[in-house]
């Protein structure tokens, strides 16, 4: 019984010795491979802010340009009102 018990053991201890590289192998495999698709998030992560900051500059620039086209179109708007009133005066 003992002589059986020290076979199962070593038949356990060769396979552990023999699997061990393997599963080495296959952990790595997958640290490598979740490594790799870290870098893929991170790396989309990074485009996507960089779209989102110049989405954010162009529709600031849209805003700015909107505004100085209001402004120009008051001041000509005042300037046509003082033409007319001063045309009027004239008259």
């Amino acid at each position: 019984m003992q002589l059986f018990k020290l076979t199962v053991l070593a038949i356990l201890l060769a396979g552990s010795l023999c699997f061990a590289p393997i599963l080495t192998r296959a952990a790595d495999s997958k640290a490598k491979a979740s490594a790799a698709a870290d870098k893929e998030a991170q790396a989309e992560a990074a485009a996507r802010a960089k779209a989102e900051a110049a989405a954010k500059a162009e529709k600031e620039r849209k805003a700015k340009a909107d505004a100085d086209a209001a402004q120009r179109a008051r001041i000509e708007a005042d300037r046509k009102a003082q033409e007319q009133t001063a045309a009027q005066a004239k008259a």
